[in-house]
């Protein structure tokens, strides 16, 4: 992220490898950062942004509001592991969970349970745009290396809730 102030104007500029978004205070601000980039570098202008790094952006200018969401991201997710017509639950933890280390006897039932890439998914969904997720996603990641049937348990409940 880097950011350009000159008196009252500022701009934001976020990069990903080739993508990059521009939040400006004026539209003069956000031409003149665009100008400075053309003469450095070979730009392409794609206009309003709709999609960045797996977020949806819906800007609506009369109300002046931004909204992200990974809903396209969240679905993909859900069909990956099986979920994508599941019934749903109301939270995101089981009140009633209790997540302690797994003895070596009850990890191997699960070994082969994509529990890491389940957590890994969300722990980018409650870092950008869901965090209600964000404790649940952090008592599952406690335990990435030393997983049992609880624990497996708890991915699929967080599943559910997506």
């Amino acid at each position: 992220m880097y950011q350009h102030n000159q008196g009252a104007e500022r701009s934001i500029v976020t990069t990903s490898v080739d993508d990059m978004l521009i939040a400006s205070s004026t539209a003069s601000e956000s031409d003149a950062v665009v100008a400075v980039l053309a003469s450095q570098f070979e730009i392409t202008d794609n206009g309003e942004p709709k999609l960045h790094l797996g977020c949806s952006i819906e800007r609506n200018r009369a109300n002046r509001t931004i909204q992200l969401n990974q809903h396209s991201y969240t679905k993909s997710i859900l069909r990956d592991f099986g979920y994508a017509n599941c019934n749903s639950v109301s939270t995101p933890m089981d009140p009633g969970a209790q997540l302690l280390p797994a003895t070596a006897e009850n990890s191997l039932k699960v070994k082969d349970y994509p529990y890491t890439s389940i957590v890994g998914k969300c722990m980018y969904l409650a870092t950008c745009t869901l965090p209600d997720i964000a404790y649940t996603v952090h008592e599952l990641a406690r335990f990435m290396a030393n997983y049992g049937p609880p624990h497996v348990a708890a991915a699929k409940h967080l599943l559910q809730y997506l």
